[in-house]
């Protein structure tokens, strides 16, 4: 009988007979009865259940992904996790109006994932689960990001992941902790410090509440070859109890790295909290690894090169292994420190920032470098500049003799003798000049235009102007004149004195607005012959617009 069909008559009669014998029976005879059926009604429901399970476990050993090679698959596996797996903790917003009280481990994030990749991937089925776990490579990349520091449980979290990676993967670690969420934090280091052992490289933005964890102990880390430090909130309270911890150490320095002996590269960088805490510098010096086999030493932010202490004096110490150096210059007080004559033997890179100009000349004066080819030079302050740094800058390169290919400088281009300086790199490819305000790169332009022959082995040039506008914003004029005789077209030989290939224009949107028309369409010209021309205009609320396909119309294009 159907649902929608009315009983015939046999079927009214056995309705009609079993409505007789149950209405005859006692109320806890008829409870026993029901009960009966509901377990009978369970126990059919697990059979299903159990039937289906293993109806799916035949199709899923039955289809082809699972009779390709473990290895195949591990492979695949990497494939899709291409970007590193993140541990995320933020609020997810949810379709629904109601507020998540907690942060559900199924919530964490990564990248455009809902879940890290890996973790999806344990998702799917047994077989892929136990394939996922052991391929060790699969967890051997670990990032943190916290926002809303409310999950409580990423110490247990970031060890289970890291156990999947094995005993002796190499671990690349990233850490990322905002400003304010140090204390509520700690368990994210303390989760990480186990597997020190198993370091490569390790990176970490986080308040000094959660990095003085890791400095305070002395660390085996075999392996560990790239660190990359960003104390990003020093307040009064984490300073004081920062020298509390070194009175107890060997000789007033953290240990951490001193038992790192691959560690070659080494950046730190430190941000005061200007509403807590007022000293301008942070005592860099104190973490820094053991200088045998150092490579690369970058000091941005507050962790200045103080030429007080021994700052520059210390620098020596890694002189004869460093091939780069980045650092943040002070000068301090005029009488700071007497000269301390500095010979970097195998540097080859140097990128020094400045506050104010004069705070580059005491350190320039030191230093003798024969076979640097990239050099960097930034003023964070938009400030007048005199020939003073420059002069030394020119010193310094007469005293070594070396022949630079790379020259990168930021708001430092309004001294009078920096063409010529830049007249004296006859093998120079690279020129990056930038600046916040556009018009101030007009001199370095006007300079480019009517010196044709200066800088013969130049391939690129990047003038990078600032979205900031000051006063009548004059358009700048001569890239016309740069191109004619410097662009090597693609199939075509060199131009008369260079071969220029690269022309990387950003501009504000005020001095694009006021550049002559011809030549723009010069520009568009070569662009349209094969030179490799990009154009970029600052609007005033501060995004970068693409304008290169649309110089004739002067219309943007949002990147």
């Amino acid at each position: 009988m159907s649902a929608s069909d009315p009983p015939d008559e046999i079927e009214k009669h056995a309705i009609s007979e079993r409505w007789r014998t149950f209405s005859s029976l006692p109320t806890t005879q008829l409870r026993a009865i029901l009960t009966q059926e509901q377990i009978d009604i369970h126990i059919l429901r697990d059979k299903l259940s159990t039937a289906e399970k293993k109806v799916a476990m035949i199709k899923t050993i039955l289809s082809p992904f699972s009779r390709l090679p473990q290895e195949l698959i591990s492979e695949i596996f990497h494939f899709y996790c291409a970007t590193q797996g993140v541990i995320y903790d933020a609020f997810q917003k949810r379709n629904s109006r109601t507020r998540p009280s907690k942060v559900d481990p199924d919530r964490i994030v990564s990248g455009v994932f809902t879940i890290p990749p890996q973790m999806i991937l344990t998702q799917i089925c047994s077989y892929w689960r136990t394939v996922a776990h052991e391929t060790r490579s699969l967890w051997t990349n670990l990032t943190v990001y916290i926002q809303t520091g409310k999950f409580t449980h990423h110490e247990q979290l970031i060890e289970n992941w890291l156990n999947h990676s094995g005993q002796n993967m190499p671990l690349d670690i990233f850490l990322s902790v905002p400003k304010g969420k140090g204390q509520a934090t700690k368990s994210i280091m303390l989760g990480i410090i186990p597997f020190a052992d198993r370091w490569r490289r390790l990176e970490l933005s986080a308040p000094f509440q959660t990095i003085r964890l890791l400095l305070i102990r002395t660390l085996d880390a075999p392996l560990l070859e790239h660190v990359r430090m960003n104390i990003c909130h020093i307040t009064e309270s984490s300073m004081l109890a920062y020298s509390m911890d070194v009175t107890f150490v060997s000789d007033g320095y953290y240990p951490a790295f001193h038992n790192a002996p691959k560690l070659h590269s080494f950046d730190c960088g430190a941000i005061f909290d200007p509403d807590t805490y007022h000293e301008d510098t942070f005592s860099f010096l104190t973490i820094l690894p053991q200088p045998q086999q150092l490579t690369r030493l970058a000091m941005n932010g507050n962790a200045f090169v103080p030429s007080i202490s021994g700052g520059f004096s210390l620098l020596g110490v890694y002189a004869h292994t460093l091939v780069s150096l980045s650092i943040h210059v002070s000068r301090e007080t005029p009488d700071a420190e007497a000269p301390f004559p500095l010979t970097f033997p195998q540097l080859r890179s140097l990128s020094v920032v400045a506050s104010f100009p004069f705070d580059g000349d005491h350190f320039f004066e030191q230093l003798t470098l024969p076979v640097l080819e990239t050099f960097e030079f930034t003023i964070e302050k938009d400030c007048f500049m005199n020939d003073q740094a420059y002069t030394k800058i020119i010193d310094m390169q007469a005293r070594s003799s070396f022949v630079l290919k790379e020259i990168a400088i930021c708001n430092a281009l309004n001294a009078s003798n920096l063409c010529t300086f830049l007249e004296m790199q006859n093998s120079l490819r690279r020129l990056s000049l930038s600046a916040l305000h556009s018009c101030k790169l007009q001199n370095v332009v006007s300079w480019l235009s009517n010196k044709p022959s200066a800088l013969p082995c130049l391939q690129e040039l990047h003038l990078l102007g600032g979205q900031l506008k000051m006063g009548s914003e004059d358009p700048w004029k001569g890239l016309e004149d740069i191109m004619h005789g410097r662009a090597q077209l693609p199939g075509e030989p060199m131009g008369v004195y260079g071969n220029l290939q690269l022309l990387d224009i950003r501009m504000s949107k005020t001095a694009f607005g006021r550049m002559d028309q011809d030549e723009l369409n010069s520009l568009q010209q070569y662009r349209d012959l094969g030179l490799d021309i990009r154009f970029h205009i600052w609007l005033s609320n501060g995004t970068l617009v693409d304008a290169v396909d649309h110089l004739a119309s002067r219309t943007f294009t949002p990147i």
